[in-house]
């Protein structure tokens, strides 16, 4: 029997008890480094946290695979290129470089703030499969393994046409870090490929005390190959970065959910780009994952705390 699973702060809780009392063995691939696991055996809880969040902190990475149907992924594509069509000459970099992409170097186009470009990307940033095991990736270190986690950035991305990989970086902005900071969860909607640009990694580079040399090749690098509707969970901290495109025309659309300890501050200000008919809309944990209950006080006679006990609505 399923257990149905709500987006809120006790019942993820209940959830995480529930997998981590479960012992049943994962099977793990002898000729890969990266755990790959299916998502119904999250649903059922056939898995081993102690395992995956070894290997997670071993390697940087496990991917979920068959997490969304292929009509989630062509629903959520189509609503990605309307709004894209609609938000692209507005974009800040389309103005000044006359290119419709805000993907810096790497030509892609992007969607930024799903959250407030329609309610449905929601389903994407407290998804009962995935974010408990982000938490308690996230959690570790933190007091009782406790600690409040946020999204920093929900974003969309699918290259225009053909070009070199991107420069392979660390989204973490840190070295030397015992316990992940920062975790993405990059899902993607259309087949990542070695021809249409997946993602690269350089598996375990998050224990590296360096950042990752401009326009080097490294040894080890992997091309994440993975079907539609997986779901690719990383410390942010791993070096990654696109791999060449080799086809043309191209579409790859991947939703990446950034998240990171409360502490931490967004890539863009929720307070103000949150409209209050969406936020009315939200669920109380989706308003904590947002920030709303972190904003620090104005002065010390507001109050003391660097987090509120309530959320607080969006200027």
């Amino acid at each position: 029997m399923l257990v149905k699973i709500k987006s809120n702060n006790q019942n993820i809780e209940i959830y995480m008890k529930h997998i981590v009392e479960k012992k049943v063995r994962v099977n793990f691939k002898k000729k890969s480094k990266v755990l790959i696991l299916q998502a119904r055996d999250l649903i059922k809880k056939n898995i081993n946290i102690k395992k995956i969040t070894k290997h997670f902190n071993d390697e940087g990475i496990i991917i979920i695979k068959n997490v969304l149907n292929k009509q989630k992924c062509n629903f959520f594509i189509n609503l990605l290129e309307k709004n894209y069509t609609s938000y692209k000459h507005s974009y800040f970099t389309t103005k000044k470089k006359k290119i419709p992409t805000h993907s810096q170097d790497y030509n892609a186009k992007t969607v930024s703030n799903l959250h407030n470009k329609d309610i449905k990307f929601l389903k994407f940033l407290d998804h009962p499969i995935i974010l408990p095991l982000v938490t308690s990736f996230l959690q570790q270190g933190s007091y009782m393994k406790s600690d409040k986690i946020i999204c920093q950035s929900l974003v969309a991305r699918s290259p225009i046409g053909k070009c070199n990989c991107q420069q392979l970086h660390n989204d973490a902005r840190l070295i030397g870090s015992y316990f992940p900071l920062v975790i993405q969860v990059m899902w993607t909607l259309d087949r990542f490929t070695k021809n249409n640009g997946s993602t690269r990694f350089v598996i375990g580079s998050h224990r590296f005390m360096k950042f990752p040399k401009n326009r080097k090749v490294y040894n080890g690098e992997i091309v994440a190959e993975v079907p539609s509707g997986s779901a690719i969970i990383f410390n942010a901290a791993l070096w990654h970065g696109s791999s060449k495109i080799k086809t043309s025309p191209n579409r790859r659309w991947g939703i990446i959910c950034r998240y990171a300890r409360w502490f931490l501050k967004p890539s863009f200000d929720f307070n103000f780009n949150t409209p209050a008919k969406i936020y009315k809309r939200l669920n109380s944990f989706q308003k904590e994952l947002l920030g709303f209950k972190f904003n620090p006080p104005k002065d010390e006679f507001e109050r003391t705390s660097a987090r509120s006990k309530k959320p607080i609505m969006p200027m």
